[in-house]
């Protein structure tokens, strides 16, 4: 009788795997809480880029499909996006847009809007402010 009150009393093998995986989960992520709030750091601001992606001809109009490029961790809201088409020329024309939301490390894109012809001519793109969220 005593002898199978032991068997019972046992821990599975399965049991003890399913455990050590669960001690290895739980350990993996305290130790990543740990390395972000020692190590991590945040940048101070975002480190934002635009960049033109295409150019697509839209009846009388050319879009600018644009992409923005946030090379830090914090996230910048409401980015304003100027395009200045052949600057310092007498058709010069300007064209601005805003991007809702660029996650930290992330991207978002958007368009410009300019009657004349954007391929083969200078196109002068620049962040010109965004919001802190």
């Amino acid at each position: 009788m005593a002898n199978s009150a032991n068997k019972q009393d046992r821990i599975p093998p399965l049991e003890w795997a399913v455990a050590a995986i669960g001690a290895i989960i739980a350990l993996s992520i305290l130790g990543a809480i740990g390395w972000q709030a020692i190590w991590g750091h945040d940048d101070p601001v975002p480190l934002l880029e635009v960049r033109a992606e295409s150019v697509t001809p839209a009846g009388r109009s050319h879009v600018v499909t644009i992409e923005v490029t946030n090379a830090s961790g914090r996230t910048a809201a409401a980015v304003q996006v100027e395009g200045v088409l052949g600057k310092d020329q007498p058709d010069e024309q300007t064209s601005s847009a805003t991007i809702d939301y660029v996650p930290g490390n992330g991207k978002a894109s958007g368009a410009l809007v300019f009657s004349a012809d954007p391929r083969g001519r200078a196109l002068d793109l620049r962040i010109t402010g965004y919001e802190h969220p």
